[in-house]
């Protein structure tokens, strides 16, 4: 089944010589010549034409005026036509910001424009004939369009790029578990920042609600594999992009290291682009005391600095969320320590962007743990975006007191 084609074909004499379309040769129509519709025949108050090289200004480089679909749609009915001063690339938005055109806008082409501006900086559409249809009437009533309430989401950028590191960088194996889910979320994102779903509402909503449901499951499948699997590859971040970037200049944080010495950060970008930046913070005396992929959810943790064997650290972890919606915190062991952690993980929820959530932890060192400093690693998961702190302690041997009573 073929589509009907609008035509611009005029019964206005043509300028002798003037170039023309196929038919102004006598060669038809590159269309069926039995479903073309004159545009004076469309009865409609608007029309928008779409068409590359549709308006009268066009005329001068492209078709005979005789040919501009712009004049044959001014002899009909239509009272305002919009249509197209050079090439363009109007679509699915486009059509929907003329349906939903407001006053703010001024007239229908002002609208299209706007929403074509990310891909044509330039003007496209150019209004003639009456001013739009409804538009008066929207304007005395004082009525706009509602805005639907944004679905929470990762950033798209910073989110494909996290993804890219995963993926293509060589950090994790062709045989890592979540690859599969990882591969088809990143070919989802790349299908859907198209500017025809991205700046299309419904679809836009449909497809961020998906993004965004798939991401906080992948959230929570990493953080249980880091509490389950101390040597995840996804862990050796740090290292590995960091060994494949360049610091930017150091930069000096108000906070200070449990030591009590200064804080120092360093941003550390890619130097190709599937190495996802990092940032790391420096403690002179303490070495990196704290990884993460660049605008990850920001770490604070309050511990006490020592204990003894057969005791316990409570640990409060807070991290500052980058959006609405949920945050997995959890705290990793070094593999020599004897000790178990609990909760294994924590999911909390942030309801704005920036709010500090915070989860509480039992550190439960074994009685026969052998005393000396040791260190543990909480973490944060969200938006697949990693933080990982080091926090150091001192494990010290029992007191006599201790040591005369029983185990539990």
């Amino acid at each position: 089944m073929t589509t009907p084609t609008l035509c611009g074909a005029s019964p206005v004499v043509a300028v002798p010589g003037a170039a023309g379309p196929k038919c102004a040769y006598g060669l038809g129509c590159t269309k069926p010549m039995d479903k073309l519709i004159p545009a004076r025949g469309i009865r409609a108050a608007e029309l928008v034409l779409a068409n590359c090289f549709s308006g009268a200004l066009a005329g001068h480089a492209m078709y005979d005026p005789k040919y501009l679909i712009l004049l044959d749609a001014l002899d009909g009915p239509a009272q305002t036509v919009v249509a197209t001063l050079t090439a363009c690339d109007g679509q699915r938005p486009e059509n929907l910001a003329w349906l939903t055109a407001s006053a703010a806008a001024g007239s229908a082409a002002g609208a299209v424009n706007d929403v074509l501006r990310d891909i044509n900086p330039y003007p496209s559409f150019a209004q003639f004939g009456l001013q739009s249809s409804g538009l008066e009437e929207e304007a005395e009533a004082g009525t706009q369009p509602s805005a639907a309430e944004p679905v929470a989401a990762p950033e798209p950028h910073t989110f494909g790029a996290r993804l890219a590191g995963l993926l293509d960088s060589g950090l994790l194996g062709p045989d890592y578990p979540l690859r599969p889910r990882l591969r088809a979320l990143a070919d989802t994102l790349l299908h859907d920042v198209v500017r025809t779903v991205a700046l299309a509402p419904p679809d836009a909503r449909r497809s961020l609600a998906a993004i965004a449901k798939e991401t906080t499951s992948l959230d929570l499948a990493l953080a249980h594999r880091f509490a389950k699997h101390h040597d995840d590859p996804v862990l050796r971040f740090p290292t590995y992009f960091g060994e494949r970037s360049v610091a930017d200049a150091p930069v000096a944080l108000d906070s200070s290291c449990a030591c009590g010495r200064p804080l120092t950060a360093y941003r550390r970008r890619g130097r190709v682009p599937v190495i996802t930046d990092t940032v790391q913070v420096v403690c002179a005396r303490c070495g990196d005391v704290a990884n993460s992929l660049a605008d990850a959810a920001e770490l604070t943790v309050k511990a006490p600095a020592e204990t003894t064997a057969g005791g316990a650290l409570h640990v409060v972890v807070e991290a500052r969320a980058r959006r609405a919606g949920t945050v997995n915190l959890g705290i990793v062991l070094p593999l020599y320590l004897d000790a178990r952690v609990g909760p294994v993980l924590r999911r909390v929820e942030a309801s704005r962007p920036g709010e500090r959530v915070h989860a509480e932890f039992t550190v439960a060192i074994a009685p026969g743990a052998t005393p000396q400093a040791y260190y543990f690693c909480p973490y944060a998961v969200q938006d697949l975006g990693i933080s990982v702190s080091r926090v150091h302690f001192t494990l010290r041997p029992p007191g006599p007191d201790e040591r005369e009573r029983p185990a539990p």
